[in-house]
């Protein structure tokens, strides 16, 4: 299977996406319209979904993916919880809450899938460690450094002075991998 790149290609944003249209045409008619508060309150948790499915996808590290992938999946029980509410209001039908709420289990369903899936992967050993950023710490320093120490005293520095990014972290920080797969973000993969 191929390496997804983009968020867009996640079957589960695709889905959220579709909840999130979903929602906002059923809550654009009749007395759930008037109900702005719900109205309103239904829709940014539709929206959170989606959103955090993109945001941990472009978070730098799996740690942070799998806690916004976490809050998608909370924001698609407040989606469901709400929808209860629009249904007893009689907002909408039977029918329309059903396969809402079908929905809105199938995103939490496949954003659960992700979350056990990059989770199973850091206990199995394909953990992502935080020295991996080490060398863009120590390239964005000696940056720093050399900037600063030519402010201060006017003097510049050697680009050969600074040590290369290899060189910058010790080799035993340097992980051996990140975590690779379908599901992980290409910029969380090693090159």
């Amino acid at each position: 299977m191929a390496t997804i790149e983009r968020f867009e290609d996640l079957e589960a944003w695709q889905r959220a996406r579709e909840l999130t249209n979903v929602i906002y045409d059923m809550s654009d008619v009749g007395a759930f319209a008037r109900d702005f508060a719900l109205r309103d309150q239904i829709r940014r948790a539709a929206v959170s979904i989606m959103s955090n499915i993109a945001e941990g996808f472009e978070s730098r590290t799996s740690r942070l993916y799998i806690e916004h992938l976490g809050r998608a999946k909370a924001s698609c029980g407040e989606v469901r919880s709400q929808l209860y509410l629009a249904y007893d209001r009689q907002y909408v039908s039977g029918e329309v809450f059903e396969q809402t709420r079908a929905l809105a289990e199938s995103v939490s369903r496949l954003t659960h899938g992700l979350i056990r899936y990059l989770s199973n992967a850091r206990i199995n050993g394909i953990r992502e460690d935080t020295a991996c950023y080490a060398e863009e710490y120590a390239v964005s320093y000696a940056s720093n450094f050399a900037s600063v120490h030519y402010q201060e005293v006017t003097v510049t520095t050697n680009e050969s002075q600074v040590p290369p990014a290899s060189e910058a972290s010790p080799s035993h920080l340097q992980p051996s991998h990140l975590q690779p797969s379908h599901l992980q973000p290409s910029h969380l993969q090693p090159s």
